[in-house]
């Protein structure tokens, strides 16, 4: 039994349900369990902007594994009160344990 886990990053000016992917090397075994989990996330309109913000976000769901490549669904956004969006870098930790 072993764990890894695998990061990747999406960025981009907002972004909702962006499919993000990692892959496992099949010479480590056989997946016995797999999740996904946000580990990092920012937001930045930069200067200038309008910097009531209405809401920021980040989450990973839909998570799904077909052989050795793992994907998820991740969302990261912030905007403000007149609708800007902001850049937003987000990281998906992809834990899995192998068999």
């Amino acid at each position: 039994m072993s764990n890894d886990v695998r990061i990747t990053t999406t960025t981009g000016n907002g972004f909702e349900d962006v499919t993000t992917k990692v892959s496992f090397s099949s010479s480590e075994g056989r997946i016995q369990s797999y999740g996904a989990a946000m580990s990092s996330f920012f937001a930045s309109f930069g200067k200038g902007e309008d910097h009531h913000v209405r809401f920021v976000q980040g989450y990973v769901k839909g998570i799904s594994q077909n052989g050795s490549t793992g994907s998820g669904l991740v969302t990261g956004g912030m905007i403000d009160t007149s609708n800007n969006k902001a850049s937003v870098a987000f990281t998906a930790a992809f834990p899995v344990q192998f068999g």
